[in-house]
Formats: C-alpha cells, structure tokens, sequence
C-alpha cells in the first residue's frame, strides 16, 4: 500500500511539473508572490480532483505495463542522436538553427506518435534532461522558446519548417536544406519510436 501511495505522490509531482521549462518555474514564482487567488468554486475542485486522479491512474497504468520504462530508454536514445549530432556540427555557423530545427521535429514526433500523454511527457522530460546533463550549450540552443514559436504558428498556416529556417538563418536560399533536415530527422525519430514497441 505504501508502493501504491508512493507511486500517486509521484506521479501527481510529475504531471505538475512535468511541461514547465526552468524560466517557467521562475516565472510562476514570481508571479506567484503577488498573486490573490480568488477562492475556487466546488465544481472546478471536484474537476481538478478527478483529473488528477485519471492522471495518477494512468501513470500506474503506464508504469506496470512497462511503457514508462520503454519511453525512460527512447528518450535517452534520442537524447543521443542530438548530442551526436551536435558535436559533428562544431564549428558550422549554423549549428544552433540546425539543433533547434531538428529539436522541433522531435518534440512534433513525440507528441503525434506516443499513444499516451504519459509516454509522450516521459520521453521528452528524459531527453531534455539527459541534453542538459550532458551538454548546456546544445541544451540552450534547443530552448529557443522564440524559433520554436514560428515552427509552431508555420505548422498552423503552411507547415513548411525550411521557411522558418532560412528566416532564421538569415538566408531564403536555405529553405531546401531545412526541409530535408527536417524530413531525414523526423523520419529517422518515428523509426526510434515504433521500435520502442509501446504498448497501446
């Protein structure tokens, strides 16, 4: 029973915090301190409640079937693949544009692939750790919150990444090179996933 309980406190710290960048945290505490926060109605606390309980739920679900396991070791191994990446663009003037481009196609990979919320945030939280334990530099190049907002409003209008990133790169005549460094890595990324085999 104590496992079990364990396992909920876990999991509810998890989903918590499981979205938030380390200048979100800051920014929420500081806002934090000169917030009132008006009282909150039964209804929206019984909301909050079940959704945490479904949350906690389906993180033991996740877990007893090994999926979070299976998403621990893809975001690792992703993980890998950019730090790899990273250290074969030394030098290249437009490595951090490169990285951020291909951290992109990532996060998008993850996000439409995993069968769960719960696998799609512990792949990304491993991989972001592990980038940031192992490399600060790459792990700063890939929190361009600024490039990832125009990859994100781009796959609302056009969805063409090479846009973004000859935009960004400072040069149109870079359009064709990002649309295939999007499209080798995204590929490459869902052939990682299906061989993780999650379980649906």
């Amino acid at each position: 029973m104590q496992e079990v309980l364990w396992i909920m406190g876990l999991a509810a710290m998890f989903f918590c915090t499981s979205q938030l960048t380390d200048k979100s945290r800051l920014m929420l505490a500081t806002e934090d301190a000169d917030m009132k926060i008006a009282p909150a109605s039964p209804t929206s606390i019984q909301e909050e409640a079940d959704s945490t309980d479904r949350s906690v739920l389906d993180f033991v679900r996740q877990k007893n079937n090994g999926n979070v396991a299976r998403a621990k070791q893809l975001g690792g191994q992703l993980a890998g693949v950019l730090l790899e990446m990273g250290r074969q663009l030394i030098g290249c003037p437009r490595r951090n544009q490169q990285l951020m481009l291909v951290s992109y196609g990532l996060n998008r990979m993850v996000e439409e692939e995993a069968p769960n919320s719960t696998v799609a945030h512990t792949v990304l939280n491993t991989f972001y750790d592990q980038v940031q334990e192992k490399d600060a530099q790459i792990y700063q190049a890939i929190n361009d919150s600024g490039a990832y907002t125009l990859y994100m409003l781009e796959a609302r209008q056009g969805d063409n990444v090479g846009r973004v990133y000859a935009k960004l790169c400072g040069n149109a005549a870079l359009e064709e090179e990002g649309n295939l460094l999007y499209q080798v890595y995204f590929s490459k990324f869902r052939t990682m996933q299906a061989q993780a085999q999650f379980v649906a």
